[in-house]
């Protein structure tokens, strides 16, 4: 399995855009807001897909962290209880409306961006309100929705008393339905959805309007420590062990779970930092609140996010300036929320006004955690890491980074080793297959050889999730000064369609081996890219064959058989014009090239 999404991910994109943004604008009532929200929603899920793959419902997670982005919970914005200011200007392009539908649209309107969401969920992907309710963790959601049915009942009713009409309350449903799908589902099609997400995966952007409260202070949340209380910048001070209440032994039972763990930090008696976690994150437990490094901190355990079942720690960030109080504490989104599989470590990443701070916390007697900055591709195919010790004093440990850092930084201690929590505003690798490999790897992009093979995809043919089907097919090869060789697969406008991948340098340019359907029935649309001189191919599966032998044209062959779902199995029996095999092996396959976890977890 391809851990950062891959093809699979990419064909989830495709499936769930237009229901998750249709929801999206109709909360909004922003086409740009609605875009920012589902594209930092599905980015989030795909930087972790495997993750979400096993937490098994990975399109009740997209729709969760959509609305999450564009429903507000109500201590995170001001006005609770109150009706909402007026919404934002609506979109110029809406379809023509009869009058019944024109009348409730402003009283849909006037509703809040939470009220919208549940009414454009019940319509749009036949969600009721009590389980838009559960993912919001917003008990009080139906209610509400109940209330604003009766507002637009009204409002129905008056549009038609207007036409000399009489009441048709059976019709309400129906016209609420017409205007949900006008202002939400009639914008045409999505622009390219793997494309979007992917540059959303390299490439946080801030944007200035809210988008419900939910991310309403990401904006801000990296311009927090531009002025300490006294009007000056906050010169960086360096990591200093954090002072600790009293607390157990190490020896203690409570150190066996973050569900348990006493709250460190001088701050964590604070009421209004009580206060501010109880507000923003219901049913989370403080885990640390202090000074570290320059950044006033608070971090907390997201108990209510974790199942009965589910090993782990979900955490919860706010940060802010030295000496801040807690209402001036901003919360950090977060690209990755979750520390899986162990219960007595927690490691993260704040933001800090000159670099990065890695913040880790553990038991009071656990040994070093270790931290990696950089993924390294061998000439083998394998991936190379350099370790440095995170020594921990009283279960604490503090790194102060010169910058975010790499995407494919990774982190060791206790049993676990993964992907360290980050916040979005650090953003993945920006540009091309090369500036991503620099990322990675630590290398500079001018350091960095590149070859690009491509090839002209036949006629009809579309790449899943790739919007206008594009007319060339490239594989970059990105090779670093000892020989390391990165490949990506994308098309010619610049879209990443399969991972940095590293693979054999001695094998870099063998076939490639794909699927283009979107793997719902029991026949399979594959591709294969292979070396010049190929004049057909065959797949074959279990010693048998998959479909006949195709031709190869400008490198290409695109064969149509039986589905094949794990296609590590599938070997390619490649001949030249003459009859020579050139191939009779699986595909080239690698690791990817952000290397977050241990091969072993994919086998």
């Amino acid at each position: 399995m391809d851990m950062t999404g891959g093809a699979d991910a990419d064909a989830f994109v495709a499936a769930r855009w237009s229901d998750l943004e249709a929801v999206a604008l109709v909360a909004t009532l922003d086409e740009g807001a609605a875009r920012e929200a589902t594209t930092a929603a599905l980015a989030a899920l795909r930087r972790r897909w495997a993750e979400v793959l096993e937490e098994g419902s990975p399109t009740t997670a997209a729709r969760r962290a959509v609305l999450e982005r564009v429903a507000p919970a109500p201590s995170r914005g001001p006005g609770r209880g109150r009706r909402p200011v007026p919404a934002p200007a609506l979109p110029d392009a809406l379809p023509p409306l009869d009058p019944d539908d024109a009348a409730l649209l402003p009283a849909l309107t006037a509703e809040t961006p939470e009220v919208r969401a549940a009414l454009a969920a019940d319509v749009v992907w036949d969600q009721p309100p009590a389980e838009t309710a559960a993912l919001l963790r917003r008990p009080d959601l139906p209610a509400a929705v109940e209330a604003a049915r009766e507002r637009l009942l009204t409002a129905h009713r008056a549009a038609r008393a207007v036409q000399g009409l009489g009441p048709a309350d059976h019709a309400l449903d129906p016209d609420l339905t017409d205007l949900v799908h006008a202002l939400g589902t009639g914008r045409g099609d999505p622009p390219e959805p793997a494309s979007v997400v992917e540059q959303r995966v390299r490439r946080v952007r801030r944007r200035s309007v809210l988008l419900g409260g939910g991310v309403a202070a990401a904006g801000g949340a990296l311009a927090w420590w531009q002025l300490a209380p006294d009007g000056s910048a906050p010169a960086a001070t360096a990591p200093r062990p954090v002072p600790s209440r009293t607390t157990p032994g190490p020896d203690s039972p409570v150190w066996a779970s973050t569900a348990l763990w006493p709250p460190r930090g001088v701050l964590a008696s604070d009421l209004g930092v009580q206060a501010l976690v109880a507000r923003g994150a219901p049913g989370s437990r403080i885990l640390l609140a202090d000074d570290v490094a320059g950044v006033r901190t608070v971090l907390a355990a997201n108990l209510a996010a974790m199942g009965v079942e589910d090993v782990g720690t979900e955490v919860r960030l706010w940060a802010g300036a030295l000496g801040a109080p807690a209402e001036q504490l901003i919360e950090i989104p977060m690209s990755l929320t979750t520390v899986y599989g162990v219960a007595d470590f927690v490691a993260v990443g704040v933001p800090h006004p000159t670099g990065a701070l890695v913040l880790v916390l553990a038991r009071p007697d656990a040994p070093p955690a270790e931290l990696s900055l950089f993924a390294r591709p061998a000439p083998s195919g394998d991936v190379e890491r350099e370790w440095e010790d995170l020594p921990l004093q009283d279960g604490v440990a503090v790194r102060l980074l010169d910058a975010p850092p790499s995407p494919a930084v990774r982190i060791r201690g206790s049993r676990y080793d993964g992907p360290l929590p980050r916040p979005e505003a650090w953003g993945f690798a920006e540009g091309g297959p090369v500036e991503q490999v620099a990322a990675i790897t630590g290398i500079p992009a001018r350091s960095l050889r590149s070859r690009v093979v491509s090839a002209r995809l036949p006629g009809g043919i579309t790449l899943p999730n790739a919007g206008s089907p594009p007319s060339v097919l490239s594989m970059h090869l990105v090779t670093t000064p000892d020989g390391g060789v990165v490949r990506t697969i994308g098309a010619a406008d610049g879209l990443v369609y399969d991972e940095p991948t590293v693979i054999p340098a001695a094998r870099a340019e063998g076939p490639y081996l794909t699927r283009l359907d979107d793997y719902s029935t029991s026949e399979g649309l594959y591709l294969v890219l292979v070396e010049s001189g190929a004049s057909s191919v065959e797949l074959r599966s279990g010693g048998s064959r998959v479909a006949p032998a195709v031709r190869v044209r400008d490198r290409l062959a695109v064969v149509r058989g039986p589905a094949v779902d794990d296609l590590r199995g599938v070997t390619l029996r490649v001949r030249s014009s003459t009859g020579k095999l050139l191939w009779d092996r699986p595909s080239v396959t690698g690791r990817n090239a952000y290397d977050v976890y241990p091969p072993e977890m994919f086998g």
